[in-house]
């Protein structure tokens, strides 16, 4: 588990303060939504985590948020073309994971203590996780979580620099039944749960999808959120100039941490307009 992750679990575990708004989705909401920069008066938490489809977010929400976490009146999940498909992550393994520390040789000894199943496996596992906070560096040098310290609401820009704009068109893969099936369970969950639930449309580059081929997946989108009874916020084009500068995107789904910042100040808005007045 990197160290974005844990801190993920932390906050589940050690809440500070009362949160009142929870954003889910995965790398694409992580790199996108910034509660620090959006302009509210609502204390936010960002629970997005990079490889995380509906299936594992459905899992961390019944499992922990919902059962550890203290109620939010407001859950958002970031929604992309890309946001509703099959991905490798798997919340079963990351459990094993939940509560340990490898900061020095005194919390290698503390984390093994903890070990569930005391067997080499998990063993090595936990030494290569350990190992992988120091080398989780992307080729270009990003890093994925070297500068975490200086975000306390679960947001971590995944790349600092921007510059991708789409060669050509991308084509849309048909929306995955398992994993609509798992967000409309996690959304019917928390609506039981008396939290106020929204769909958030994120931006992607100019020129990436087919005009037609996007409007039809937000349609889609836009029948499920009706069939749910929940609000879809649309934010993927709340500005032409956003979409459009290459510097906002690090590459086909990730925003820059600039990108980042200036979407912030938009989305505030459009959660004031829309969301937290109603």
């Amino acid at each position: 588990m990197d160290r974005r992750t844990r801190a993920v679990f932390n906050e589940v575990f050690n809440q500070k303060v009362p949160t009142e708004v929870i954003i889910m989705g995965g790398s694409d909401a992580l790199c996108s939504i910034d509660p620090g920069k959006i302009d509210t008066d609502k204390v936010i938490y960002n629970f997005s985590i990079d490889g995380a489809a509906p299936t594992y977010n459905e899992q961390l929400y019944s499992n922990y948020i919902r059962e550890f976490y203290g109620k939010p009146s407001y859950l958002i999940y970031g929604i992309t073309p890309t946001s509703i498909d099959t991905l490798g992550r798997r919340l079963h393994h990351d459990s094993r994971f939940i509560g340990y520390r490898a900061t020095d040789f005194y919390g290698v000894l503390g984390g093994l203590s903890r070990l569930h199943i005391l067997h080499v496996r998990s063993i090595l596992e936990k030494v290569l996780a350990a190992a992988r906070r120091y080398i989780n560096l992307t080729p270009d040098g990003n890093s994925l979580g070297q500068n975490i310290k200086k975000f306390n609401n679960g947001f971590m820009p995944c790349f600092v620099e921007g510059g991708y704009s789409a060669s050509s068109e991308t084509m849309l893969s048909p929306i995955n039944k398992s994993e609509k099936d798992a967000i409309s369970n996690l959304i019917s969950q928390a609506k039981k749960d008396g939290i106020k639930v929204s769909f958030l449309a994120l931006p992607t580059p100019e020129g990436l999808y087919n005009k037609g081929d996007i409007e039809d997946f937000y349609l889609q989108i836009s029948k499920l959120s009706d069939e749910l009874n929940v609000t879809l916020l649309r934010a993927d084009f709340l500005s032409k100039d956003f979409n459009r500068n290459t510097q906002n995107f690090y590459d086909k789904v990730h925003f820059s941490e600039k990108g980042a910042f200036r979407f912030a100040k938009d989305l505030g808005e459009l959660l004031k307009e829309q969301l937290f007045n109603n």
